[in-house]
């Protein structure tokens, strides 16, 4: 699990909203924490696979089940909450372990209050508002080269988990057409490639706002989009609706 800096593709479907896990004996998909898989046994994986569980390392569709130790920033859990997928307690792996068996999950919902605290969450409200509707359903998002590397990768995986429509780097979008687009970049001060002055003489002749890349990561994990909070201060007002 890769966590994304604060200042740290595809098209949405209707896979990236949680469906509820299936009854046995079909197969469980759970996905651990990086911390639990560092943990866990190679007997406790075969004992789950023997359990009819599959683990993953990645909150893909299909995942009924994240388990954690507690919150944490994480590309995990920003997607989990984006597809409004349930957090388990490490303590609920640990007694299905025990008892063979696959328990029930009522009660081992993951609470953890002074995390939700720091990171300006109430996580059961973030799931509820995903699993109404994906936060990005409708949206195109385009990344700019500024945004490179490992943020960049997770900056994709929450689009799609979010439900959005992630731009190709070959269609960069020059003028706003009245659609749901939303533009990830950063500051030109920030910005410390070669290609600052040019990247800045193009974003003067956008017709559309540019957003900072924490309008994506605190939006995953609120499962709201404040744009005007997030809007970079050298891009233009938006003037279309």
């Amino acid at each position: 699990v890769s966590s994304a800096s604060s200042s740290s593709v595809s098209s949405s479907s209707s896979s990236s909203v949680f469906t509820e896990p299936p009854h046995p004996p079909l197969k469980l998909i759970v996905c651990l924490s990086k911390n639990l898989w560092r943990a866990l046994s190679v007997k406790d994986q075969s004992m789950l696979s023997t359990l009819n569980v599959r683990l993953s390392r990645t909150v893909t569709p299909g995942v009924h089940f994240v388990v954690a130790t507690t919150l944490r920033r994480t590309e995990t859990l920003m997607c989990c909450i984006c597809r409004g997928i349930p957090i388990l307690t490490s303590e609920w792996l640990m007694r299905c372990l025990e008892a063979q068996k696959i328990l029930p999950v009522e009660g081992y919902e993951l609470k953890d209050q002074e995390a939700e605290q720091t990171l300006g969450i109430t996580l059961s409200e973030a799931l509820s508002r995903a699993r109404r509707r994906p936060l990005l359903r409708g949206y195109e998002v385009f990344l700019a080269a500024s945004i490179a590397g490992e943020r960049r990768r997770v900056a994709a995986q929450v689009v799609e988990a979010a439900g959005g429509t992630l731009l190709p780097n070959s269609h960069e979008p020059k003028h706003h057409h009245g659609q749901l687009l939303l533009y990830i970049d950063v500051e030109a001060d920030d910005d410390p490639s070669d290609q600052q002055g040019a990247r800045q003489r193009q974003s003067e002749k956008a017709t559309f706002p540019r957003f900072a890349l924490e309008l994506l990561f605190q939006g995953a994990l609120k499962q709201e989009l404040r744009l005007d909070s997030h809007r970079l201060s050298s891009s233009r007002p938006l003037s279309c609706p």
